[in-house]
């Protein structure tokens, strides 16, 4: 059984991994004029590693869902909110990109519009002053009572940003204008201005924190999926063997 998103996360050091496996030249090649505009104002080597990262990795798990032969062929535009989108509709099909630190998050569902968001495992000293100047009290006492607080922290910021990039509203909307964590210490989504309904997850790994949202459905299913090799032949099959619907 396919879930209704599926979310694959990778790092720069399976990146590196593919060096010796002659796999990051083709990365390159997979991404736009633009996208090579854009990689090589970056200063440093690991910023540029993490675009090609992100990119490429979109486009190949994009194309694989499409039934594409050529990520390289794919073409993006951003909506009216910025939010990146294809230049071509097609029905069924959203994605969303994230990344921070080494991590790399890509969001595809074909159920309804989505949003992701990855967060390293990195303690910041000022946390506790964003969770009070931006978090609903239910989520402030939820990381209170937490073992393991900075953890919690992470949860909610990332299931809020998970959310807020499904529906496209960003952070300019007020994180404080819903909840995900109900009084009772419960993770539940609570958003009385919400259009529609939404399915919010999260997960936990050793050096990183990822949420993630389906718009449209209450109880969606969610699959989180580790690459461990940046082989881009194979991705783009599995890519494919992931959908649920043939979207040709």
């Amino acid at each position: 059984m396919h879930a209704d998103m599926i979310i694959w996360i990778a790092t720069a050091e399976d990146l590196a991994r593919s060096v010796g496996r002659n796999h990051v030249d083709v990365l390159f090649d997979i991404l736009s004029d633009d996208e090579h505009a854009r990689l090589n104002r970056f200063r440093y080597q690991r910023d540029r590693d993490m675009y090609l990262l992100a990119h490429s990795l979109l486009r190949i798990i994009s194309a694989g869902y499409l039934g594409l032969p050529d990520p390289a062929a794919l073409q993006f535009n951003a909506n009216s909110r910025g939010k990146p989108e294809l230049a071509e509709h097609v029905e069924r099909f959203s994605f969303n990109l994230s990344h921070s630190g080494t991590w790399v998050a890509v969001g595809v569902s074909e159920h309804g519009p989505c949003g992701v968001d990855i967060e390293a495992q990195r303690q910041t000293r000022d946390w506790p002053a964003i969770a009070d100047r931006f978090f609903c009290a239910s989520e402030r006492n939820a990381i209170a009572n937490s073992v393991h607080p900075y953890s919690t922290f992470l949860g909610v910021w990332t299931s809020k940003e998970a959310y807020l990039k499904a529906t496209g509203d960003g952070l300019s909307r007020g994180l404080n204008s819903f909840s995900v964590v109900d009084a009772t210490g419960a993770w539940r989504l609570d958003d009385t201005n919400a259009d529609e309904s939404a399915s919010l997850t999260r997960e936990a790994g050793t050096h990183y924190h990822v949420a993630a949202c389906v718009l449209g459905k209450e109880d969606a299913s969610f699959d989180f999926r580790r690459v461990e090799m940046l082989d881009p032949e194979a991705l783009y099959h599995m890519a494919r063997q992931s959908r649920r619907v043939n979207m040709q």
